[in-house]
């Protein structure tokens, strides 16, 4: 296993082998939180460019890499024009089933509490509590019961935009 020294000054596993590592990781992450696989492609390829050009300063690469995928995300985000909510509402008229599901999640996704939006995301992108708690710097003893809420509200959520 090869290792080099990068600009932070601290050792780190050689780009290859975290590019293997986590790129799944982080495409998983902003297939939840964009609407379309080919954004996500484009912004995890951002992501890793990025980690070449500007290592992190510290040991947690894993959360360097969510939270520049993160403000990557929010920053399309912004600058794509954001859909009112009767574009949403005739997407989602028109959609097919799978995709209707898919809108309903992201839109309740979109009602909650960033905290508990952000580990419903690494929860369902594969990340384990060890890996959310040092993504997030929580507590790891507490990130169960986090996600738990998080899961509660969430289908609380969902279910009562059902009927809509």
């Amino acid at each position: 296993m090869r290792k080099q020294k990068n600009k932070g000054g601290f050792e780190s596993l050689d780009f290859e082998q975290i590019y293997s590592k986590y790129y799944q990781k982080v495409l998983n992450y902003l297939l939840f939180t964009l609407k379309s696989s080919k954004e996500a492609e484009d912004i995890t390829q951002e992501v890793f460019y990025k980690l070449i050009k500007n290592p992190p300063r510290e040991d947690n690469i894993q959360g360097w890499l969510i939270t520049v995928a993160k403000n990557l995300a929010i920053n399309y985000l912004k600058s794509q024009k954001r859909t009112t909510f009767g574009e949403k509402y005739l997407l989602f008229s028109q959609a097919p089933e799978d995709d209707i599901e898919i809108l309903q999640v992201k839109m309740t996704l979109e009602k909650l509490p960033e905290e508990q939006r952000e580990l419903l995301i690494l929860k369902y992108s594969g990340y384990t509590y060890e890996e959310i708690a040092k993504i997030m710097n929580i507590n790891p003893n507490s990130v169960g019961t986090m996600i738990a809420r998080a899961q509660r509200k969430f289908r609380k959520i969902y279910e009562e935009g059902e009927g809509e």
